[in-house]
């Protein structure tokens, strides 16, 4: 059950996400209203910032395979394709976080831990 503290936590960190990002989507630079997982929650993805990027309902819903085929369908910049979508979010974060050792053994980890389960 979430608490009244889990929520203002979260609210918190949507905020940090929309800051780092200037509210703005990292794919068509529209205004950012949504918050997507990198590595999907389904999947062990964490809510940390390493993980979150700022991106508006229509790129966000593009990148769930939801709403395709509306009319503003192009906006996932045209030279990234599908299976670009992952390394470019990761690239995007690495310079977001140059500095930061903590982001690169955040995603050595994770990625370790994602092969792990994909061979088991």
């Amino acid at each position: 059950m979430k608490t009244q503290w889990d929520r203002k936590e979260k609210r918190n960190l949507r905020n940090i996400i929309f800051e780092r990002d200037s509210y703005t989507c990292i794919f068509c630079e529209e205004p950012a209203s949504d918050i997507h997982h990198v590595i999907k929650k389904s999947k062990g993805g964490r809510d940390n910032p390493y993980n979150l990027v700022s991106v508006c309902r229509w790129c966000h819903s593009a990148l769930h395979g939801v709403g395709v085929n509306e009319p503003r369908q192009v906006t996932i910049k045209e030279h990234i394709t599908n299976d670009m979508v992952e390394e470019y979010i990761i690239e995007y974060l690495s310079e977001c976080y140059a500095d930061d050792i903590g982001f690169h053994e955040f995603w050595i980890t994770e990625y370790a831990d994602m092969y792990e389960k994909q061979t088991e």
